[in-house]
C-alpha cells in the first residue's frame, strides 16, 4: 500500500501537467477526436482494403495537412479539408486516421 501510494506521489510530482489547451509534444490522436476548426497532419490511415484505399485516392495520405471544417448538427458526419478538397466522413470512419496536431486547440464551444 505504501509503495503504491509514494509511487503515485513520485509520478504526479514529477510529470508536469500540460497547460490548458495545449497538448504534449508528440501527443498523437484520432481525427473523430479533434474539434471543430482544428487542424494536423495525417501519421497513419488505418481500415480493411476498398476503405483505406479510397481515403488514400482522395488525398488522406500520410504527412497530408487536414483541417476540421464543421461537424454536422448532431456530430456525425464531419467535414474536413484535405488539400483542396472537401471530404465527409462519419465519426466512426474518421476514428481509422491518426494525427498529430498542430498547436493549440479552439476552445470547447
Amino acid at each position: 500500500m505504501i509503495q503504491c501510494l509514494l509511487l503515485s506521489y513520485l509520478v504526479a510530482t514529477t510529470i508536469p501537467e500540460p497547460r490548458s489547451g495545449q497538448l504534449k509534444v508528440n501527443e498523437n490522436m484520432l481525427l473523430s477526436q479533434m474539434r471543430e476548426g482544428e487542424e494536423g497532419t495525417i501519421v497513419k490511415v488505418g481500415g480493411d482494403g476498398a476503405f483505406r484505399r479510397r481515403l488514400l485516392e482522395m488525398g488522406f495520405l500520410r504527412g497530408a495537412r487536414l483541417t476540421v471544417e464543421k461537424y454536422a448538427p448532431l456530430k456525425d458526419p464531419l467535414e474536413v479539408v484535405v488539400g483542396a478538397s472537401h471530404v465527409s466522413l462519419r465519426v466512426e470512419e474518421a476514428a481509422w486516421i491518426e494525427m498529430k496536431p498542430a498547436g493549440e486547440r479552439p476552445p470547447e464551444p
